[in-house]
């Protein structure tokens, strides 16, 4: 029989306790996660621990959300910059202008 995890009520207490950080961010961070994670194994039933496999689940699952919101982070990244550049490219072709003509 499994117990239900104490994560969730860490994870709330955390993130009452973070309220002014941003909640996208502190779920990727490796100081929430390693709270979460001793909260989690002090509070567990000491006569049925957390079990191994368990625990490499988590900080596996933990490692795939930090990539995704870095690959988030990227494309944002990319397509603010995309943004830009169409920006420039639309106010150039409205003013009569090019880049190549603009040498």
């Amino acid at each position: 029989m499994t117990s239900p995890s104490p994560l969730a009520g860490a994870a709330q207490s955390s993130s009452s306790a973070n309220s002014s950080s941003n909640s996208n961010n502190s779920l990727a961070d490796p100081t929430t996660f390693i709270t979460l994670l001793t909260t989690q194994l002090k509070a567990q039933d000491p006569l049925d621990p957390m079990s191994p496999s368990d625990m490499v689940t988590q900080l596996t699952q933990v490692n795939s959300l930090q990539q995704l919101m870095q690959i988030q982070q990227d494309l944002q990244t990319m397509l603010q910059g995309s943004t830009t550049q169409n920006a420039a490219s639309q106010t150039n072709s409205s003013a009569g202008t090019t880049p190549a003509n603009n040498q």
